[in-house]
């Protein structure tokens, strides 16, 4: 898979969870990302799991946001595996949350 469709999946996966906590949490900010880094470790030949397990940084960010009502920026790391378990990616994508 090249570097475009997985970048795709990143996004997805990060903005998706930060999306359903926003919602989860009665929030009103918006979303954006400032910035985005991959680092690709092989091509991927099959499909593609995408994880972000930054549930507790994006929580609090969310409560800082709301406590404060400022702009919070955080990083959020996504991994891509292989469905055989081979590591083909990591994304680390700064959310900005107001």
């Amino acid at each position: 898979m090249y570097f475009g469709a997985l970048s795709i999946g990143a996004d997805f996966t990060a903005g998706l969870l930060v999306m359903n906590l926003l919602k989860k949490n009665k929030s009103k900010a918006r979303l954006l990302f400032k910035d985005f880094n991959a680092n690709f470790i092989m091509r991927g030949d099959t499909d593609i799991i995408f994880t972000c397990t930054d549930y507790k940084i994006i929580e609090q960010s969310i409560l800082e946001n709301i406590k404060t009502n400022n702009r919070v920026n955080f990083k959020l790391l996504v991994n891509a595996h292989s469905k055989d378990g081979e590591h083909i990616a990591d994304f680390t994508l700064t959310t900005s949350i107001k």
